[in-house]
């Protein structure tokens, strides 16, 4: 009887699992089906060429942001064929196992009912931030995302009666916290911060899993580190390391603190050797055209920029907790915010039928999640929209475990008839409040997509320009294509080929790969190639960048000369000019 019970069981499980994965295929093909997906920032963009052989023509694992193994595997399929963009598969399988897992873990509850509710409520996560996600994929969300499978299987191997066991689940805890920290280590450190709060709130209503809460703490600390040591030691030459650290003070001005006016402060810059041609082209993300562009001297303006704008503690908090508010209800996050406080509803239903402790300690502690990890974002100096999203993700299993997972049946389908006309209510009211999110949220999708879109089209014209010219390298202003970006699945270069244009602001200068793809058109430095190689160009959108101009013109006596004019599909005019002594 056991036996046949057990197997029974196990049928069950197998067909909920497949179910999983089919309906979560399908939602994914469905979304793709819509439209062309756009990296939401060219961050994919550049790390997609760099690993797949387009940057220098050779596959790289060096992706700056992404843990080396991860780099590595990809480096290894881009070698066995480089026609198959196998970024963007890593991109949408981030995605999609840890969403295949917690829909398998939402519609694995033995009442039909409480099935349907969860894919429902599932299926708002799918309106309101998945497809999203789909259709404008970047490496900080895929992490996050992997995250949440982490969070995820953490919740159901501490649900489970016997979890020593659930070896299925110890290994997915793993491999999603490995991932998590390999494709971006400071989201999973909001992760840990979740995980860490999980395992205190489970401790202390049972200190008999204490024991098997260190061996799992000590296997997650051991893979860290290990993909940590593995990092180290294939990174560890000085140019990667020089390179790491200029990244980081390059990041400290445009991320945080932005250089100041060059008239204003101009005993500064002169003390650091820096003119207002200079100036100029630091201020409009214009890299690699002078030598004192460099680590040091970013160092030096952070800090100068820090000490004029700084602001006393009080001042910081009080503008830090005003932020706060205005950032979870600005345009982008409003629809998942919405989410959130409908499941925040459901699980103060649920909370107050039931009064569970850990529920309690559950439903309190995400709240304080969300408040306390943007205050502190913005205390620090930088938000955005997406570590805004990131955060959401992480909370969503706990959500889902408090709203759906432990839904009391005697509130959703009610005996008495004024309980009934309540829900009824309630269900309207959810209803409308639903739906008006939703016309929000896929306005804004579009939206967003349109403008990447739009933006894309400078960069395709220019790619289908350069390709024409492969012979010549093309640097582009990086105001004229900040938004630029490129599409899931894009056609990818012929072997052995390189992509023939890039940025002049982009993250990736001065990298070992930089200056091994600039070996192979004759150059060094950016600046290098412009004023000393008839085969560099420079390409604008509408008029020449001044910052440029002043600093050929007075340093090296060169002069901008327009070769060409190219539309792209947007009406955007790109001017393509060559520098050429002054007349």
């Amino acid at each position: 009887m056991y036996i046949t019970n057990k197997i029974k069981s196990n049928k069950k499980e197998y067909f909920t699992i497949f179910l999983a994965i089919i309906i979560n295929a399908i939602l994914f093909l469905y979304a793709l089906s819509k439209g062309t997906s756009y990296y939401i920032t060219n961050d994919d963009y550049r790390l997609r060429l760099i690993s797949s052989g387009a940057y220098t023509g050779d596959p790289s694992y060096q992706l700056v942001f992404i843990k080396a193994f991860i780099g590595y595997v990809l480096q290894f399929l881009y070698e066995i064929n480089q026609t198959i963009q196998w970024y963007d598969f890593y991109t949408l399988l981030c995605m999609y196992l840890p969403t295949t897992y917690l829909l398998y873990t939402l519609i694995k509850q033995k009442k039909v009912i409480i099935k349907l509710i969860n894919f429902f409520i599932y299926f708002l996560f799918y309106i309101f931030i998945l497809y999203k996600h789909i259709m404008l994929p970047q490496f900080t969300i895929i992490s996050a995302f992997c995250g949440l499978g982490a969070v995820c299987s953490l919740i159901n191997l501490l649900e489970a009666n016997n979890f020593k066991k659930k070896y299925g689940t110890i290994f997915l805890f793993c491999v999603f916290n490995l991932l998590c920290f390999g494709i971006r280590d400071e989201i999973f450190f909001m992760v840990l911060v979740m995980e860490v709060f999980i395992l205190i709130v489970n401790v202390l209503i049972d200190k008999s899993i204490l024991k098997f809460v260190f061996k799992l703490s000590a296997c997650i600390i051991f893979l860290c580190l290990t993909v940590q040591v593995v990092d180290i030691i294939t990174l560890s030459n000085s140019d990667y390391i020089e390179f790491k650290n200029y990244t980081k003070s390059r990041s400290l001005i445009y991320d945080y603190y932005p250089a100041p006016d060059y008239e204003l402060h101009k005993e500064f810059y002169d003390s650091i050797g820096m003119n207002a041609d200079i100036v100029n082209a630091l201020q409009t993300r214009t890299l690699d055209v002078d030598d004192s562009l460099n680590t040091e001297n970013y160092n030096k303006v952070a800090e100068y920029s820090k000490s004029i704008n700084e602001q006393t503690i009080y001042l910081r908090v009080r503008q830090s907790l005003i932020n706060t508010f205005k950032c979870l209800i600005s345009d982008n996050i409003f629809p998942q915010i919405a989410l959130v406080a409908f499941l925040f509803a459901l699980a103060g239903i649920n909370i107050m039928k039931d009064k569970n402790e850990k529920d309690i300690f559950y439903f309190l502690g995400s709240i304080g999640y969300i408040l306390f990890g943007v205050f502190i974002l913005i205390f620090r100096g930088r938000i955005m929209d997406r570590i805004i999203e990131a955060i959401i993700l992480v909370i969503m299993p706990i959500l889902f475990y408090i709203a759906s997972c432990k839904i009391n049946l005697k509130i959703v389908i009610p005996k008495e008839k004024k309980k009934i006309l309540l829900t009824i209510m309630c269900s309207a009211i959810g209803a409308l409040y639903l739906s008006g999110t939703y016309y929000i949220a896929r306005d804004n999708i579009y939206e967003q997509i349109n403008n990447i879109k739009t933006l894309s089209m400078r960069l395709e014209a220019l790619q289908g320009y350069a390709k024409n010219h492969p012979k010549n390298f093309y640097f582009y202003n990086a105001l004229d294509f900040i938004g630029a970006s490129d599409r899931l699945f894009s056609a990818s270069l012929e072997n052995e080929k390189v992509l023939n244009m890039d940025s002049l602001g982009n993250w990736n200068s001065k990298s070992p790969n930089y200056y091994k793809r600039n070996k192979k058109y004759g150059f060094t430095s950016a600046i290098d190639g412009l004023v000393n190689c008839k085969n560099v160009y420079y390409v604008e959108c509408w008029d020449f960048d001044s910052s440029i101009e002043g600093l050929i013109n007075n340093k090296y006596k060169k002069q901008s000369s327009l070769v060409e004019q190219i539309i792209a599909d947007d009406g955007t005019i790109i001017n393509i000019y060559e520098i050429v002594n002054l007349k």
